[in-house]
């Protein structure tokens, strides 16, 4: 069973979203959405039962930090709604208002009164005040509006607020979060230092997510080319800085190293990135996201684990979901996952186009990302009411290569501009980073004027066509683009014919050497499995591995259905048997003829010509072995007579030559082992795999399990041939 993680973090996630989004339905849907399932996968899923497992569990958890959350909130409406208080909080956020002199806030109630309350307080109109200070004024609290709730609760927000009277400035707050606040301030300020307005506020978004400095008219231009997301640090941001910084600039032995060493230096110089970006960026949500995904994958490496970004993904979701389970709705959230799910996609695309010569190299991979990423994301914007543009896979394009260097170059312009003495060099990465940050804004203001670069979606009818498209989406790679069969060739080449549910081959893998070197350049994807049965077959008799009827050649299938991998086995034993008939048995040599024995020919004789008036006498027959009395007129063929044979004289035996041993195959290894057994379960895990000998034949003895199913297998060390194979629940 692969990503049994993932999938409990799936379960979990999903029950939360279910009770975020249906809340009159209680707890009864939600659960019931996700038991009915997992009910079902443990009866007839024989081989996914612990899936089903992982996904009852997670969706328990997800019922248990949902009743938890709400819990929370019931106990700070019941103390605070409708009601007058003073309150003593710190300032999180402050943005600007309509009205001079007041700003939009939102504050973080401290403890009061030897209890711990812990709750936000959003306050639209409120004295002008900093983020990171601590602030005493009396406020008039009550719930969210109903058509505001599910948004508020996703920012933690329990309660809105009315400023009435008595603020008091206390100074600046030392919690850790006001800390980082104010790290981010100063650090946008050294950034921002002699530029122009324009690049300054999309460097000091794209760097340290601040977004206090962009105009409204840069917004309305990233917004219409479809390049919102490059203004909102986030795990794309992170993965560029963790990913491009330790590959570039470390020595190049390091990177050539392989071993878990350097694995886990790699993974350490991740994990630093990311928390030093989450520092300076003010420990926003959507960089918490990523920068908890890239520390559970570095985690996973130091404790020995696979890598693998999924995994990661879902566990830092529900990370950022145990204090309040409405964080699945919050925008950011699911436009965070969705991009990240879109990118993995899109770099799987792109690892499978690589097979073409054409398609290796970064424009095709960045093609790649950016389309799978918009895709993701289209769902999530028009569910929410949110334009999309019909140039962001344009733009995404255009644009990626821009984000690496102004990362980088921003970055160190706002670490160098905190230190005087580097004035100088702070000049110089200024001056580049506002010059390629200048051209990200022409980009964006010429495509904004193109036609069609905002279009609004009912949400209704946009939630229909998502919903319909993701079902033809996942029908569509059901049908035709998911490995469902797996049928083996063996001879010395041997080769791994993969086939999705139609029976159409996708792929045809070489498992060892020979097999490798016949496929090469050729590509059976889209053919029929008895097409390329017949085309292996006359290549194996071509190339001479098959020379006549007696040869054999192994057959192996497995499927996700046992019935289905039998008639597979059967038909391709009769496509084999039927090539094997065709080819032509060696002729027997011709026994060699004796050598024929002269014959004695006599010559006729000829008849004198009677005179007249004689009577021809009869005819007597002549004895060929008595000749008769000489005539002149009769002439005898000779008898030849044999001369003898001379004995030959015996010739001395010539010393017998040496014959020279026979040259001993050589064994496969365990990774051509290890190979064929992969071909043969994609999904199982190989336990051990160990050489043994018994009668002479040596073999290899595998474990592995698939599922619940443990598989024993005994492989021929030579041919590759599957001696048995057990099945054991």
């Amino acid at each position: 069973m692969r990503r049994p993680l993932c999938v409990f973090c799936v379960g979990t996630l999903g029950v939360e979203l279910v009770c975020a989004f249906l809340p009159q339905t209680g707890l009864l849907l939600p659960f019931a959405a996700f038991f009915v399932p997992a009910l079902l996968w443990l009866l007839f899923g024989k081989n996914s039962r612990g899936y089903g497992v992982c996904l009852l569990l997670g969706a328990l958890v997800g019922l248990l930090l949902t009743a938890h959350t709400r819990q929370k909130l019931d106990r700070v409406h019941t103390a605070y709604a409708d009601r007058e208080v003073t309150l003593t909080a710190e300032v999180e956020e402050v943005s600007a208002s309509y009205y001079p002199g007041v700003v939009h806030a939102v504050l973080r109630v401290e403890p009061t009164g030897g209890e711990k309350t812990a709750f936000r307080v959003e306050c639209v109109c409120m004295p002008k005040c900093t983020a990171g200070e601590r602030v005493q004024a009396r406020f008039a609290l009550e719930v969210p509006a109903r058509t505001q709730q599910l948004s508020s609760y996703a920012d933690g927000i329990a309660l809105s607020g009315e400023y009435l009277s008595g603020m008091k400035h206390l100074g600046p707050s030392e919690s850790f979060r006001a800390k980082t606040a104010r790290l981010q301030r100063r650090l946008s300020a050294a950034l921002r230092k002699g530029m122009a307005q324009g690049p300054a506020g999309v460097l000091a978004a794209m760097v340290l997510g601040d977004r206090t400095h962009l105009s409204k008219d840069l917004r309305s231009a990233y917004r219409a080319a479809g390049l919102s997301h490059v203004l909102v640090v986030s795990g794309m941001h992170v993965s560029i800085l963790c990913g491009s910084v330790f590959a570039k600039y470390l020595p190049e032995k390091k990177k050539r190293e392989r071993g878990y060493a350097s694995r886990r230096r790699q993974a350490l110089f991740s994990a630093a990135m990311a928390l030093l970006l989450a520092g300076v960026t003010g420990l926003t949500p959507s960089v918490l996201r990523a920068a908890t995904a890239v520390w559970v994958s570095a985690l996973g490496v130091w404790l020995y684990g696979p890598p693998d970004a999924l995994t990661s993904l879902g566990v830092a979701g529900v990370w950022m979901t145990l204090g309040n389970s409405y964080a699945v709705c919050d925008i950011g959230f699911e436009l965070s996952f969705a991009a990240v799910l879109g990118t993995l996609a899109g770099a799987e695309l792109a690892r499978k186009g690589r097979r073409f010569p054409l398609l290796r190299n970064s424009v095709w991979e960045t093609l790649c990302v950016s389309a799978c990423a918009s895709a993701a994301t289209f769902p999530v914007l028009v569910l929410w009411g949110l334009s999309a543009s019909l140039y962001a896979l344009v733009s995404s394009v255009a644009v990626l290569w821009l984000m690496e260097p102004i990362l980088q170059l921003g970055l160190a312009t706002a670490l160098l501009g905190c230190w005087p003495a580097l004035a100088p060099l702070h000049r110089v990465c200024s001056l580049c980073a506002a010059t390629l940050a200048g051209c990200l804004n022409r980009w964006a203001l010429w495509v904004s004027g193109w036609p069609g670069a905002q279009i609004w979606f009912d949400t209704a009818y946009a939630a229909a066509v998502c919903l319909l498209a993701v079902i033809a989406g996942a029908a569509v790679w059901t049908q035709f683009f998911q490995i469902y069969s797996t049928v083996e060739l063996s001879v010395n080449p041997h080769f791994s014919i993969r086939l999705n549910r139609r029976d159409q081959v996708r792929a045809v893998d070489g498992v060892n050497g020979d097999a490798q070197a016949l496929l090469e350049g050729r590509s059976y994807r889209g053919w029929t499995l008895e097409a390329t049965v017949n085309s292996l077959m006359d290549e194996l008799a071509l190339k001479g591995y098959l020379t006549s009827p007696q040869d054999q050649v192994d057959v192996l299938a497995a499927s996700k259905a046992l019935p289905h991998a039998q008639k597979l086995r059967e038909e391709v034993e009769a496509l084999v048997a039927a090539k094997l008939s065709g080819l032509d048995a060696p002729e027997p040599e011709p026994a060699p003829s004796p050598e024929p024995i002269p014959s004695v020919t006599a010559a006729p004789a000829p008849t004198p010509s009677p005179s007249v008036g004689d009577t021809p006498a009869p005819a007597v027959p002549v004895s060929p072995a008595v000749p008769p009395s000489p005539s002149p007129a009769v002439s005898y063929a000779p008898i030849p007579t044999p001369a003898p044979v001379p004995t030959p004289a015996p010739t001395p035996t010539p010393a017998p030559t040496p014959t020279p041993a026979p040259i001993q195959p050589q064994p496969l290894t365990e990774a051509d082992v290890e190979s064929m057994v992969r071909a043969l379960f994609p999904d199982g895990k190989i336990q051990k795999i160990k050489l043994d000998e018994d009668d002479g034949v040596s073999y290899y003895e595998v474990m592995l399990k698939d599922g619940k199913e443990k598989i024993d297998l005994e492989i021929d060390a030579y041919t590759g041939e599957v001696l048995d194979l057990d099945y054991d629940d």
